[in-house]
């Protein structure tokens, strides 16, 4: 009876091990998720960085084409 109860007791600590890593790698790729979005943000900020210089060469070469 208690080599049954030990065996249990072993079965449950391999569940919650389990359990505990599959949370872990939930985590893991979570963390992945909001490092890709930070990137994308990055990107969308580069992106509209290059479109406010794009603007100014535009103004600029308005203001050239005026003189």
């Amino acid at each position: 009876m208690q080599l049954l109860s030990v065996g249990l007791q072993h079965q449950a600590l391999i569940i919650c091990a389990s359990f505990t890593s599959g949370i872990k790698r939930y985590q893991a790729v979570s963390s992945g998720i909001k490092r890709y979005q930070a990137v994308s943000s990055g990107i969308k900020r580069y992106q509209a960085v290059s479109s406010g210089i794009k603007r100014y060469q535009a103004v600029s070469s308005g203001i050239k084409r005026k003189i």
